[in-house]
């Protein structure tokens, strides 16, 4: 059998009554499973939280403006390591923009620097296309100052994953070209070929890695990887899997909360001032996740000690972090009951223990009986694999043991 690098993690979290994940109509999202609907929690929605959460570094991010992270990059973005959570947005334009706006840039070349980078990190070599490039024609190409500028469809930013590293990078670029003879020409006097020529110039110094490369990439990228619309190079292919979070018992009748809000000052008309109805549940979730840990390593330029302390803080993460959906109103604070712990050269799910649904008065202890059983199994015609359990129900292993068991590949 192939050296293990695959760590593959189980896990079994019971929820209280509460709607964690629900879909556009506002009631739980849900799948067929075994011929029997069974409540879900979308892996999408787990991987969110897991990024988010102060265990990975991500708390405070969300909803920042430009300027406030412009500043941010500006004060410490020279020393943001790897360990820094990236961040997914389509408006790295205007981050370079108020950045070169702090520096003292006119709002003009910031405008338009910031437009030409985000451009180039696209692989578009062009900020204006000849009229007759435009329309498709086989005409002549016209005099200077006949072009036009790339209509909005091609100027539309993509949503895209940029290190903390990686803004600072662009900005300092940004900030040293804003003399370049040719980018002064482009604005200063509105001559479009001489933005190309600049244009295509940024574009070389890209292809060249003076901006991006596999060096300036975070460990959330690394893991979850990311698709760089436009410019392969920078697309980064995950290590991290996770699978849907699904209930071992059936999704029967909900619990129909039906809620309502008192008017505190309008006492004159009385009755409700609002209300609804909310679609509960109660379940265990089983939550499959596996980790090519010599893809990280990888993807982390070989750094492998770095590799080891995000497996580590992965498995913290998984068994502490749960979705946020309604949890004021339903004090959904979850822990993992039962994880356990493979490294294997070939990961599997136990959701095949999960198929016929559960239905006995002690949910909990039978899912994890059915979930070590289908380990067994499994592993008596793949092989055994080196493994550690955690469980709440038993036995003396602690959340630090699985950690320290899982970052340590000797």
């Amino acid at each position: 059998m192939p050296a293990p690098h695959f760590l593959a993690l189980d896990i079994l979290t019971p929820f209280p009554v509460s709607n964690p994940n629900r879909d556009d109509l506002n009631r739980p999202k849900s799948s067929i499973i075994g011929g029997e609907s069974r409540q879900r929690i979308s892996s999408q929605c787990i991987k969110s939280a897991i990024r988010h959460s102060e265990v990975m570094g991500g708390a405070g991010i969300l909803g920042l403006k430009p300027r406030e992270v412009a500043l941010s990059l500006a004060h410490d973005g020279e020393h943001a390591d790897r360990t820094a959570l990236s961040m997914r947005t389509r408006i790295l334009n205007e981050i370079i923009r108020e950045g070169l706006l702090i520096r003292g840039v006119s709002a003009e070349r910031a405008e338009k620097m910031g437009n030409c980078i985000s451009l180039a990190l696209r692989g578009k070599d062009q900020v204006a296309k000849p009229k007759s490039q435009k329309k498709g024609q086989n005409a002549e190409k016209p005099a200077d100052g006949a072009e036009e500028e790339l209509d909005e469809e091609e100027m539309k930013p993509v949503l895209e994953f940029f290190s903390q590293h990686e803004m600072h990078i662009c900005t300092e670029y940004a900030f040293g070209r804003c003399e370049d003879a040719e980018f002064v020409k482009y604005v200063e006097k509105g001559n479009k070929t001489a933005g190309n020529a600049f244009q295509k110039t940024v574009c070389k110094d890209v292809a060249d890695g003076r901006l991006l490369n596999e060096n300036t990439i975070s460990v959330d990228v690394a893991l979850s990887g990311r698709l760089f619309a436009g410019n392969k190079r920078f697309s980064v292919v995950g290590a991290l899997s996770v699978g849907h979070s699904i209930a071992v018992n059936p999704m029967e009748v909900p619990d129909e909360d039906y809620w309502t809000g008192v008017d505190d000052l309008d006492t004159e008309k009385g009755g409700a001032g609002m209300l609804g109805v909310a679609q509960l549940f109660s379940s265990v979730y089983y939550t499959p996740v596996v980790v090519d840990v010599r893809k990280l390593v990888s993807n982390l330029g070989g750094k492998e000690q770095l590799a080891m302390e995000t497996v580590s803080a992965l498995i913290e993460a998984f068994c502490t972090v749960g979705p946020s959906g309604k949890r004021t109103s339903t004090c959904s604070y979850v822990c993992a009951a039962w994880a356990q712990v493979r490294k294997t050269s070939r990961p599997f799910t136990l959701a095949s223990a999960f198929i016929a649904p559960l239905r006995e008065s002690d949910m909990l202890a039978e899912a994890i009986r059915r979930a070590e059983e289908a380990t067994a199994s499994w592993e008596r015609v793949y092989g055994e694999t080196d493994k550690l359990r955690l469980n709440v129900l038993g036995g003396d292993v602690t959340l630090a043991d699985l950690q320290a068991f899982a970052g340590n590949w000797g």
